[in-house]
């Protein structure tokens, strides 16, 4: 792959692959870091049909972001008392908010991410998780009912 066309690519579709990865993540340097491994892996492996390029960064992106959400869940069951939200401020809330969809299960959070952060279509979705249109559908119902009965949950 020359270096030109790992720079369009990179252009074009590095903000995307770190929105998948910072949505899974509280961190920007895991983004980061997880961003530099997706890239890194498509110049090791070189894919020969470049027309599905976002599709393959995206999904190698959910692979590295489900790894850092395990990490991370990892380390929250070891201290579980590090996080301390106020709910009081309007920022708070606001992690608060980011924190009960970072929660959702990976195969409802990764649809509901693609769709609503880096508006992907139902299609584009289903290709990049090689899933079928309806499965796509029907996680992005499930998580936002789920979204919806946690945030209903947590009103005083």
């Amino acid at each position: 792959m020359r270096t030109d066309q790992i720079q369009k690519i990179y252009e074009a579709y590095s903000q995307d692959v770190m929105n998948v990865v910072f949505f899974y993540s509280s961190s920007k340097e895991d983004a980061e870091d997880a961003m530099i491994d997706v890239f890194t892996e498509l110049i090791e492996k070189e894919p020969k049909n470049l027309d599905n390029i976002k599709s393959y960064l995206l999904k190698s992106a959910m692979r590295k972001a489900i790894d850092i959400d395990r990490k991370n869940a990892r380390a929250a069951h070891d201290n579980l008392f590090d996080e301390g939200i106020s709910s009081d401020s309007e920022e708070g809330q606001r992690k608060l908010d980011v924190s009960i969809v970072r929660e959702l299960p990976s195969r409802l959070k990764g649809p509901l991410v693609l769709f609503y952060v880096n508006d992907m279509s139902i299609k584009e979705i289903s290709d990049s998780l090689s899933i079928s249109e309806s499965a796509v559908k029907m996680r992005l119902k499930r998580a936002k009912e789920l979204l919806r009965r946690r945030l209903q949950n947590e009103k005083p």
